[in-house]
């Protein structure tokens, strides 16, 4: 099972155990994301307008914390400006545990 989910404005192809970094730091221990943009289960491609009813992504946040520095140098030729400035951006590391389609599985 495939899943399209918004996180901070970026778009994130994902299935089940997969770990990756998304920006900014996050508290919990688990999160939930709403903003599924499609759902393939199996044959079955769900697509949003924007988003899918129901659906939703769980994951766990594996580390949360800062990148290492991105150094800034700044330079202009002839005029002796010379500046070196760095930062290190907040991140979180977070594993996909499971994908919700939005349908619901009732025997009647």
């Amino acid at each position: 099972m495939f899943a399209v989910v918004e996180i901070n404005d970026k778009q994130h192809l994902v299935q089940e155990g997969d770990v990756f970094v998304i920006d900014g730091l996050i508290d919990s221990e688990t999160i939930s994301f709403d903003g599924v943009l499609m759902v393939q289960n199996q044959s079955n491609i769900t697509y949003g307008a924007p988003y899918v009813q129901n659906a939703s992504v769980q994951a766990n946040v594996v580390t949360a914390g800062k990148r290492e520095k991105d150094i800034v140098f700044k330079f202009k030729r002839k005029t002796g400006y010379k500046v070196t400035r760095g930062h290190r951006q907040k991140s979180t590391l977070i594993r996909i545990t499971s994908i919700n389609d939005g349908s619901s599985t009732t025997n009647k």
